[in-house]
């Protein structure tokens, strides 16, 4: 009887082990990251907040300068496993702290970020031989930060929500999955950039949306006469990909009925489906 491959069961690494293996992935080039992150913002992250303002604003916002500062980064977890094409991925769990300096010129009024974190699951993929490693994030990672003097933008009340949505979708576009940024270590082989950027999916999640109940009340009666109510709509993600479905109006109980089946490639077992309920008028 022919022997089979060992299988790599997935473990967690223990914290000193962790420290031990991962810590020169986390001796970063601060030079260097900095212009490349201050590229992306030029040439992605403010397009991107240009695009999503209203038509009377567009063009309005520019990022002037980016710094990084200081970064502290927190490795709160490593765990090994092998993905279902048995390549070998080790996954961190990053938790860090920013001291950035990011100056912003909203509508002639100075705003600025003095400081941001960043937490989520960093995938490292490696290929047979180390030919070539792929990274990523296989959930779309949390990011928050600090917006000064925006109580003076009167212009564009909602510029940070604005702001944060222009920055999830470059960074989701760049690195969650099937996204990923890649390295090729051997040209001579058979593998190329494009086989380790361009991963085929799993399967296809297929959704369908049917009701809600008990939702909270958003809307308010004027004057406070009679019950109040919301006009529901939700929205689901799985990785990159989001859809919306159709508002039911008036009702703390919806009951959706039409258009309200969606589908979602899966490129790993590890991704989470979110859902959030919103209010059309807010």
């Amino acid at each position: 009887m022919a022997s089979e491959e060992p299988r790599l069961k997935r473990r967690r690494l223990e914290e000193g082990e962790a420290g031990e293996q991962i810590s020169p992935l986390l001796s970063l080039d601060m030079s260097r990251i900095n212009g490349l992150v201050q590229k992306v913002v030029s040439e992605a992250i403010e397009p991107a907040i240009n695009k999503l303002l209203p038509s009377r604003l567009k063009g309005g916002v520019k990022i002037a300068s980016c710094d990084l500062g200081k970064v502290t980064p927190n490795l709160s977890s490593a765990t090994v496993r092998r993905r279902d094409d048995q390549t070998v991925v080790l996954d961190l769990g990053i938790d860090a702290s920013l001291e950035v300096q990011v100056s912003v010129e909203a509508f002639r009024i100075s705003l600025g970020i003095d400081r941001a974190t960043f937490r989520g699951s960093l995938s490292l993929a490696f290929r047979d031989d180390l030919a070539g490693m792929e990274f990523y994030f296989v959930n779309p990672p949390e990011i928050d930060y600090h917006l000064t003097g925006l109580a003076r933008c009167v212009q564009c009340p909602g510029l940070r929500s604005i702001i944060h949505s222009a920055l999830m979708e470059v960074i989701c576009s760049k690195l969650v999955i099937p996204a990923r940024q890649v390295a090729d270590f051997k040209s001579e082989d058979e593998i190329d950039m494009v086989d380790l950027s361009s991963p085929d999916p799993l399967g296809a999640l297929q959704l369908t949306l049917h009701s809600g109940k008990g939702l909270v009340a958003a809307d308010i009666s004027y004057f406070g006469f009679g019950p109040g109510t919301s006009d529901p709509y939700v929205t689901i993600r799985l990785g990159q990909a989001t859809w919306r479905s159709p508002t039911v109006n008036r009702n703390l109980d919806p009951v959706w009925t039409e258009g309200n089946s969606t589908s979602f490639l899966v490129y790993e077992m590890a991704q989470l489906v979110q859902y959030l309920v919103y209010d059309e008028d807010r």
